[in-house]
């Protein structure tokens, strides 16, 4: 930005020589004031705009010192790396003097919280959902949500002095000001103040009601247990995945009045909780050395202290009393901004993502994704064929807090149940040939109510409400609701408010409702876009994730589709629902990112075909091969899983250090403050937990370790991750 403020000067000294030879004796001037108009100052340039003019596809933002680690792959692309942390090729930020080592970047943010005495706010590591608001003053604030398990961020105890605004561990959303010319980040700090945790009723030993359910406002999440042990609420948040923001209309109908105009996030923890509650019950005890844990409500741990060696179990945990799984919404606006709402009429599930729909009316409709995979699982070794489609339905107040008028407590859930042309379910999607029938014609969804339903057949109707997530499957597949293998990211059509579209592994789905004002009627739903499964690994694609659905300037409605990392260097791609056409539009760099093998088993191929090899390596060639692949890539270390692999690096003196295993996440359109055709997108690098916070606090010195926050922030980075503002011209029909 330098050049401009030098050409400003220019031209106010130009300005002034003009004044000064106004008033010279040399001239002609009668001794009259002359009005001197002021001089035009150019308006500063858009970051944005100057980059569609520039050469390259890849750009840096004022905020940071890393190029984004996403290339473009089609013409007119344009990728602005905004804000980052994490590891670096060092070569990335002075390519006279190339590196082959990784360099650990810590970029440092000035908190927005004037109560952060610190006052250092950094990027914490898997950034996934986003959502933004115009400020109307030049800067725009995004919400990211930091996809992170309930223990990452400690010890497995609450972090008393944490940065985190909850003071606990797991997951959490940052909030970050940024300037809509420049692209400058101005500050960050955590989103959620305090959170409305939900309590489900409460029995005696005589099976009557004891408390009745309700919420609890709490500023610290913790494990809630009642008087007999039982758990109750999982306390710290895991893993926020994909999220939404939607427009005010989602939860304001304007003409009646009904609803609430406050702006809320929306997002849900992509769990299940087992695995990662066991390993927080490890480090309680592996870590502080108690045994005979107990716990009171949202309180302290108290246990008999023993040595490490002594302790040989651990908490023996009862996934069917695992509360996780929680939807969540929070007010980004108002009075009460920072407070968030557990949403326990959403079920319990591994929610990927939950999408308002936009269309402005009195009833709230939600359609929520459960990113659930097939899987065998206790206690009968049951096959789950994988996760379900949900939609809430609700209706606007007046009355309440802000979560009440927006309809979110007032509603039934049903879960979409896919017919054949006999009319009767059809459940598992994770079948080939019932995958196939979307494809010969759109068939029939209705809609199955999941609340008050007496699946016990005790005559009762069980209450979601309080059902773990273990429960929840069992009432939602007993419903013959229809599931597909790893549901992910959904959207709705921005120009047709009755149709949604949603990825899974091997396609995107469209639903289309009779009349979103009335969702119960059901509609019909079909496959638009097919997985690409007979080329290479470099062109293939089947684990649909993240999505974003726009309207173009030729009122045509595309999809931006972003891959995990299954797919070889988790491509972005523009799909056109109508015909299925796909576009690849950018990847990760293979210099940064990549499988070794995948790669080296593509070389191989080719080198068998060409004549260059002339039969299969044997194992031991193949991990010669594999070394000498990887020892290529200096910018990527690989986190080899062989043994012998990893002899054979440290042999070669290559560090074995970080995963190369990425993905590009949470999408979201952003034309309306970045310019026609701009897209926000995050980046995560999934490095292996084990020894990253020693290597960063065994290579970096950002802030005297004795006196200042450098580990906890280094913790709270975690792992690298990238926001990229993405110029997509073909989402737009500005390129075909």
């Amino acid at each position: 930005m330098e050049n401009y403020k030098i050409f400003r000067r220019s031209v106010l000294a130009a300005a002034v020589a003009t004044i000064l030879a106004g008033c010279s004796d040399d001239n002609d001037n009668d001794g009259s004031v002359v009005e001197i108009p002021d001089p035009e100052v150019p308006e500063e340039v858009s970051l944005f705009e100057s980059t569609l003019e520039s050469e390259g596809s890849q750009h840096i933002g004022p905020s940071t010192a890393q190029q984004p680690h996403v290339l473009a792959v089609a013409e007119n692309v344009k990728i602005v790396n905004l804000l980052s942390n994490g590891y670096l090729p060092t070569d990335y930020i002075d390519a006279e003097t190339p590196q082959s080592d990784l360099l650990p970047i810590f970029e440092e943010h000035s908190s927005l919280d004037s109560t952060d005495t610190d006052g250092l706010y950094v990027l914490s590591g898997e950034p996934d959902g986003l959502g933004y608001l115009d400020n109307d003053d030049g800067t725009f604030t995004l919400f990211m949500n930091q996809e992170h398990y309930n223990f990452v961020g400690g010890d497995g105890v609450v972090l008393e002095n944490s940065n985190r605004s909850l003071k606990s561990t797991g997951t959490f959303v940052s909030k970050w000001v940024i300037d809509k010319t420049t692209g400058e980040i101005e500050g960050g700090e955590d989103l959620i103040k305090g959170v409305y945790a939900w309590r489900r009723t409460l029995y005696d030993t005589d099976g009557e009601i004891a408390e009745e359910p309700g919420y609890t406002y709490v500023t610290q999440m913790k494990p809630y247990f009642d008087a007999d042990g039982d758990l109750v609420n999982t306390g710290a948040f895991e893993r926020f995945c994909s999220a939404t923001l939607p427009a005010e209309t989602a939860f304001y109908n304007a003409e009646t009045g009904k609803g609430t105009q406050v702006r809320l996030f929306l997002t849900g923890e992509e769990s299940d909780g087992g695995e990662s509650l066991k390993t927080y019950y490890d480090g309680l005890v592996q870590k502080r050395g108690y045994e005979g844990l107990t716990f009171d409500a949202f309180g302290s741990i108290s246990g008999e202290a023993k040595e490490k060696s002594e302790i040989e179990s651990v908490y023996e945990y009862d996934k069917s009393e695992i509360y996780i799984g929680r939807g969540i919404a929070v007010l980004t606006t108002g009075d009460n901004a920072g407070d968030a709402y557990e949403l326990p009429l959403l079920g319990k599930a591994r929610f990927e993502n939950i999408v308002p729909n936009y269309k402005a009316q009195d009833k709230t409709v939600l359609l929520s994704i459960d990113d659930e995979r097939p899987r065998f699982d206790s206690p009968d070794n049951a096959y789950r064929h994988g996760g379900y489609i949900t939609v809430y339905v609700g209706d606007k107040t007046n009355e309440g807090s802000e979560v009440d008028k927006a309809g979110l407590t007032n509603g039934d859930l049903y879960a979409v149940r896919v017919l054949d042309s006999e009319g009767a379910p059809i459940v598992d999607f994770d079948d080939d040939d019932n995958r196939a029938l979307l494809d010969e014609s759109a068939l029939s969804f209705e809609l199955v109510q999941l609340t008050d339903q007496d699946t016990n057949g005790d005559g009762t109707p069980e209450d979601i409400r309080d059902m773990s997530q273990e429960a929840f499957r069992t009432h939602t597949t007993g419903m013959d609701a229809s599931l597909w293998r790893s549901p992910e990211d959904g959207d709705w059509d921005p120009i047709d408010p009755n149709v949604f579209y949603f990825g899974a592994k091997y396609g995107v789905y469209q639903l289309d409702f009779a009349d979103i004002t009335n969702p119960a009627e059901g509609g019909l739903i079909k496959r638009v876009v097919k997985a690409k499964e007979d080329g290479d690994i470099t062109t293939n694609y089947y684990n649909f994730d993240n999505m974003a659905a726009v309207a173009g300037v030729d009122d045509k409605t595309r999809l931006v589709l972003q891959f995990d990392n299954s797919s070889l260097y988790s491509p972005i791609y523009v799909a056109d629902p109508e015909t299925g056409e796909m576009t690849r539009i950018a990847e990760f760099n293979p210099e940064i990112i990549g499988d070794s093998r995948d790669e080296l088993d593509l070389k191989i191929e080719h080198q068998l075909a060409s004549g260059e090899l002339d039969e299969e390596p044997t194992d031991e060639e193949y991990d010669t091969m594999l070394i000498e692949h990887i020892a290529s890539k200096p910018y990527r270390q690989y986190y080899a899983k062989s043994s012998d692999v990893r002899s054979g690096l440290d042999s070669l003196g290559v560090e074995v250090s970080r995963d190369a295993d990425a993905e590009a996440s949470g999408i979201i359109y952003a034309g309306d403050i970045l310019g026609e055709g701009w897209f926000l997108s995050s980046m995560q690098f999934h490095y292996d937990f084990e020894g990253r916070v020693d290597s960063y606090l065994g290579s970096l010195d950002v802030r005297d370790q004795e006196n200042g926050p450098t580990t906890q922030l280094i913790q709270e980075m975690m792992a690298g991750g990238q926001l990229h503002a993405i110029y997509i011209p073909q989402a737009v029909g500005l390129v075909k």
